[in-house]
This record gives structure tokens, sequence and C-alpha cells, in this order.
């Protein structure tokens, strides 16, 4: 290297050459990533390199071909031979989400011991047949002031059920639908608040379940905004709406619990984690039970715990990323290339499924197979509803798509439909208030979004046209320069 100085260095922009080649030399040498980080992101490039197209629909397209592709079983948990699963606890699920039977925690009791066993075999009445669930899937919801003020009722209640007026049917179709519980419910005597400390009334998750969803995620960034206490109400009311919930729990046994649902037969685990709790210490790893965790690394043990007890699909929901960011980061992509690998060594598979929440922005997606295993991620959904105000912050996400499983027991992820939404503030008997549609709704039933002028359906028109393109952005070869 000096003798490199001393063959350059002639002169001073010679030495400032010199100098910059040291630099850069040192720059690189601290900048070397660990083994496992070289792991992770030969991992993602893998799966980068096995992209295959998706199908980009419109808003209700995927209603008419998923019924078509439907499989003829019956519509309640009694097609399922109780018998062969009595022996591990699960919860099961019809279309609707009939079946869950919810306790009553009155909060956090200390860790038990007591471990779920193991899973018994498929039940025999299902062995050959094909069948399907359709998933669903939203970004945050985000409960601003405004957004509490606008479903106040003169009585004292809460009704958010019109804000989403415009995808409810599409709710109602699935089997399995997911947001992202951005809030704590926590109760009215922990005082009703917005950003950036959120609590909303109960109310909200009974809203939820009566326009369709059917699974809540618990575990972000907010999750402790009202403390323990507060995640531990939570959880009572969201139980109380007869929903399901992940990525916080009330003991190990409610985690055992609620880490395998059956719909239609086919036995799926979500789970779910975040990068922190806004200064808030999460659990330690003896207690990761209580809240989902990044930082405790036991993704990796819950899935493998999930496949152990014989999930077919195993959706992961990570709140992670940077907020306001369009694109995901090295960080986001070497985590999801670790949930999505496994350990190849122990012949263990990752996650088929990837949600990202956070960014409040809608980041994009990938599909690819690894080992004859569909695997689906999108970065983040953006916002589902919310208040915010940046640029691309009222524009969200809803996945919609088919798992399946033919007569041979291969399993895919078929029918991917990503759906842009919009939340769209406007003036009703002279007060604020919300609604959620799809985007391609101004282009495709403009009559249907009466609340708006001819220059915003255009621009929702617009938005949906860009976030076709934003979409596939990752998917796309860069233009050769």
């Amino acid at each position: 290297m000096v003798r490199a100085m001393k063959k350059v260095g002639q002169g001073f922009w010679g030495y400032l050459l010199a100098l910059g080649l040291v630099w850069g030399w040192l720059v690189w040498g601290w900048a070397q990533p660990s083994q496992s980080q070289v792991e992770a992101r030969a991992a993602i490039q893998e799966f980068l390199i096995r992209v295959k197209p998706a199908q980009m629909a419109r808003v209700y397209a995927a209603a008419e071909s998923s019924q078509e592709k439907a499989p003829d079983l019956p519509d309640s948990p009694q097609n399922i031979d109780q018998d062969a699963i009595k022996e591990f606890p699960i919860i099961n699920f019809g279309p609707s989400g009939a079946g869950l039977s919810p306790t009553q925690p009155s909060g956090f009791p200390p860790a038990s011991p007591s471990l779920a066993p193991v899973a018994s075999p498929r039940p025999p009445k299902l062995a050959g047949q094909k069948r399907s669930l359709r998933l669903l899937a939203t970004g945050d919801i985000l409960t601003h002031t405004s957004l509490r003020v606008a479903a106040s009722l003169k009585d004292g209640g809460f009704d958010f059920i019109p804000f989403f007026e415009h995808v409810t049917d599409l709710f109602h179709q699935g089997d399995l639908v997911i947001g992202n519980l951005e809030t704590p419910l926590a109760g009215a005597e922990r005082g009703y608040s917005g950003y950036p400390q959120f609590n909303a009334p109960e109310e909200l998750a009974a809203s939820l379940k009566a326009v369709g969803f059917t699974t809540l995620v618990l575990a972000n960034n907010h999750a402790l905004d009202r403390g323990w206490s507060g995640l531990a109400a939570t959880i009572n009311n969201v139980q109380k709406a007869g929903l399901d919930y992940a990525g916080a729990y009330v003991d190990p046994a409610d985690k055992a619990r609620r880490l395998i649902s059956v719909y239609n037969g086919i036995l799926v685990g979500v789970l779910a984690y975040s990068y922190g709790f806004n200064g808030s210490p999460g659990p330690n790893k003896e207690e990761d039970w209580r809240l989902g965790f990044i930082e405790n690394e036991g993704a990796l043990e819950d899935i493998f715990e999930a496949r152990r007890r014989g999930a077919d699909f195993v959706i992961v929901n990570l709140h992670f990323g940077q907020e306001y960011q369009r694109q995901p980061n090295q960080s986001q992509k070497d985590l999801v290339g670790r949930i999505l690998e496994g350990d190849p060594e122990r012949g263990l598979m990752g996650a088929d499924i990837v949600l990202g929440h956070h960014p409040h922005m809608v980041q994009p997606y990938l599909v690819g197979a690894r080992r004859d295993q569909d695997q689906l991620v999108v970065f983040s959904l953006g916002n589902f509803i919310s208040n915010q105000s940046k640029p691309y912050t009222n524009l969200g996400l809803i996945l919609d798509c088919l798992l399946s499983i033919d007569e041979a027991g291969r399993k895919a992820i078929e029918a991917i439909n990503l759906i842009p939404t919009a939340c769209h503030t406007l003036v009703v008997d002279r007060r604020k208030t919300f609604r959620v549609f799809p985007l391609a709704m101004a282009v495709d039933s403009p009559s249907s979004l009466s609340f708006l002028s001819k220059n915003e359906l255009k621009k929702m028109a617009k938005h949906q046209a860009e976030m076709e393109r934003h979409l596939l952005s990752l998917m796309e070869p860069k233009p050769k320069k």
C-alpha cells in the first residue's frame, strides 16, 4: 500500500488519490458483513433469482376465480375428524371464523412449564381431497384521535363499521382475514388517545369482527403504549369480540393453543414479531411468549414448532423496517432471507408467507419457490386506515390469495392478487369521517365513490396505475445505463 502511494503520489493530486485509496480500503474492511449476514443475503438472492411473475388483478377479480377453484367441502369445522386431532390444542374455523372459544384473561399469570402436545397425523377424512382457504391481509390499523371522534356515537359508544363499507363484502369472502392492530384496546379507564401513545375504544375490535376480520396482529411498536396490563386488557377485548390474535399471549399455553388453527381442513400457523416497543423493554427470552420480539430470535424456532405440529402453511408478520420508505432496506431483506430459508441442514422449512408492517407506506412484493415450497413476501402492506398526511401514507394494500393442497398433498400459493387501497377523509353532516376503498373502484365503478370529485377520481386512478408498477419494482430487472 505504501509503495502504491509513492507511485501515484506525484504532486498534490496524486497524494489525494492515494489517500482516497487508503480510505476506501479501510471502509471496505470495516463494512464486511458477518458470516450470518452473508448467508442471509445469499438466501434472499437465491430467492430473488427464482422469482416468477405474479398475477396482478383488479379489485374483485379474485372473488370469481377463487369460487371456481374452491374445493367442494362442507363449510363448517364438522368436516374435520375431531377424534383424530383432539390430542393437541388447536382452534377450528369455518369460512366465517366460527368455532373460536375465547377465554377471559384478567392479566398475565406467571409463566407455566406446560408445553403443547405434538400434533396428531392429518385427519383421515381429508386424505386425498383437494382443499383451499382464501387468505386476505391488510396493513396498519392506526386510530388517530380524529378516527375515534368520527366513530363516536351520541350515546357514548363507538362504531367504526362505516369506515370499511367498501371492503366488507370482500373480507366476508375470506377464510383467514388478518389485520395489524397498531393500538391497544386497553379500556376507557386508561384514557383514550391517539399518536404518540395510542389507546382505542374496545368497540374497534367488534367493528373489525363485523366487517370480516378473523385475526389481529398484536406485536408492533405500540403494543405496550398502555403497559403490560394494557396489553392484557387488549387481548381480553379482542377475545370478547370473537377474534383470534397473534404475537402476544396470556401465557405459554395460550401461545401453544393459538400456534395452529384449522381452516377448511388446512393447518395454518400465524406468527408475529416486532423490532421494538417505543422504548418499553420487551420480554426477556424466558418469557418470550408474552410478546413477539425480533431481538429474542425466537421466530425460527416458532416456525419449526408449527411445522413439527403439522402446519401446512406458516405466515409470519414482521413489524420492521424504516418508517416512510417505499423500498425495503438491507436489514429487512436479511431478516426475510433467514425467515424464508429455515434450516436446510436440519431439513426444516422456513415460512411460506412473510407480511411486513410499520413503514406506513406500501413496499414491493416477491414470489418464488425453494425446495418445492411456494413463498410470498410483501415487505410492507402500508396503512390500512389512519389519519397520516405524508405522501403515500393514505395508501395501503390488501393481499388476496388462495392457499391450496391438491389430492396428492402438494401445497401451493395461488391466485395472488394485490389490491391497492386508499383511506380517504370526507365530511358527512358537517363531520369529518373516513372511508377505505380499493383504488380500482375509481376506474371500474366510480359511481360507487360518489364522495369523490372528478379530480379526486383521476388522482385515485393514477395512484392505482403507479401502485401496480411499484409493487413489481423488486422483480423487474434494472434498466441498463
